[in-house]
């Protein structure tokens, strides 16, 4: 159960022309209570960035999903400053509705997967050569503002901007679309700007033709180059990117630094895999969702390295979604995100010490004693960091009599769960009278841990 949650958010100037953005969903323990900060709300500060817009600019808005009515509003704001025929919106099919007020509208062609996944918006005035860019893994919608973990960087850079807004024109491509697989190279990925002092270059993807494993290949080698250390908050981090995988196991092994906090949902999987080395990877603690997909590699050297934007650690951002993201090598946003790092693991260090005693608890039966019925029920309690669950019926003297591995699907983390069973054994015959054992064994990136509860048939 989700409680209410503020629009909190902790920005800050990274330079004269860079501004980092948190939000920061409302506190629904003692322990996020004490790290809250409310200052201004990621939505209010993206609804800043459109009342920048001015006659003469042109407006692109390229969002996987876009709901509040305090960001309809800006849009529409912005549309009547610049006018009906200077402001595009790009969106996932799938969420695409509610922007009839934007005649210049289009979404990705798809229902479902590949996804237009990107989350950015450009305005710019090419006669006079100024531009902004907002961008990173915030979808304006409640959840994304109030109960999901995210970020946002807004940049004050011409060159950026017209790299953004070439971007969003090349899949506009005359309202005809062009997304995912269907784009052929595009000179608009791998480039490289200057802002102050900020070194920053840009992604996008899918382009195979930038090299065969695609964009997954740029931070496979940030992660073979990383000197120190790899930072990261991931909602998806999938087993089965084998490259990146890799290359974050290769930077472990070779002696380096590697944390990470990733979704509870989404990645309990890699969490496994990772602990299961001895990685320092945690399950997020979050009611929603760890939505971040943000790195910081060689925090504390003279050249440390952000990764932001819409790109999940997958498969199918590197091949087949509409993806962009930043490499920005910059101290002060350095510092912003380990805050934001540190703020998350904090939070999440928790479901560690919990894998050893309290990752599976309360197994109960019922009813019992189980008299005169067809089946009974089999209730347990989950920790967020239990990735498989077995569960096993035995006799009083040890006799296994049925056993069931169960998917995730089948349960669920982080919660209570049930099973029905119909009182048959493995070989699909009623089981006699008698005290049975129930255990219940939960795996976690620590080990298996099990609870147990006796119940008696009565027939």
């Amino acid at each position: 159960m989700f409680l209410s949650a503020s629009l909190n958010l902790n920005a800050a100037d990274a330079t004269d022309k860079i501004k980092v953005f948190f939000n920061q969903p409302e506190a629904t323990s003692p322990a996020k209570s004490a790290i809250a900060n409310p200052k201004i709300g990621i939505d209010d500060a993206l609804v800043e960035f459109m009342e920048t817009a001015e006659s003469g600019d042109n407006v692109y808005l390229c969002f996987f999903d876009s709901t509040t009515q305090k960001i309809t509003n800006a849009f529409i704001d912005a549309k009547n400053i610049v006018g009906q025929g200077n402001i595009f919106h790009i969106m996932e099919r799938e969420y695409g509705t509610g922007y009839g007020f934007l005649n210049n509208s289009i979404d990705d062609g798809t229902d479902g997967s590949p996804l237009m996944h990107n989350k950015f918006a450009v305005i710019i005035d090419t006669i006079n050569k100024e531009g902004r860019l907002w961008t990173g893994s915030y979808n304006p919608t409640s959840n994304g503002t109030t109960k999901n973990n995210n970020n946002a960087v807004r940049i004050e850079s011409y060159d950026l901007a017209k790299i953004y807004a070439d971007e969003f024109l090349y899949m506009w491509n005359g309202r005809t679309g062009k997304f995912s697989t269907d784009k052929t190279a595009s000179p608009y990925t791998n480039q490289e700007v200057t802002v102050g002092s900020t070194t920053i270059k840009v992604y996008f993807s899918p382009y195979e033709e930038v090299h065969p494993r695609g964009t997954s290949w740029v931070l496979e080698n940030l992660f073979d180059d990383a000197t120190n250390s790899i930072l990261f908050n991931m909602f998806t981090f999938s087993v089965n990117e084998t490259y990146l995988k890799g290359a974050v196991e290769g930077a472990f092994n070779n002696g380096l630094e590697v944390k990470g906090v990733v979704d509870a949902g989404q990645s309990s999987s890699i969490q496994n895999a990772f602990r299961s080395l001895g990685m320092d990877v945690v399950l997020d603690a979050n009611d929603g969702k760890l939505h971040h997909k943000f790195c910081i590699i060689d925090y504390g050297t003279a050249d440390p390295v952000v990764v932001t934007g819409s790109y999940n650690w997958t498969n199918q951002a590197n091949e087949e979604n509409d993806e962009n993201f930043l490499v920005i090598h910059s101290r002060e946003v350095a510092d912003l995100y380990w805050e934001e790092f540190q703020k998350n693991y904090a939070l999440a260090a928790g479901n560690i010490s919990d894998f050893t005693e309290e990752s599976v608890r309360d197994a109960l039966v019922y009813p019992s004693p189980a008299k005169d019925v067809d089946e009974v029920t089999i209730g347990y309690e989950l920790s967020p960091a239990v990735t498989d669950v077995r569960i096993t019926v035995y006799t009083l003297y040890g006799e296994k009599v049925k056993d069931f591995d169960l998917e995730l699907g089948e349960f669920y983390p982080g919660t209570y769960n049930e099973k029905i069973w119909n009182l048959q054994n493995d070989s699909s015959d009623d089981v006699a009278p008698g005290l049975y054992i129930i255990k219940v064994e939960g795996e976690t990136g620590d080990g298996t841990v099990y609870d147990t509860s006796k119940f008696a048939v009565i027939r």
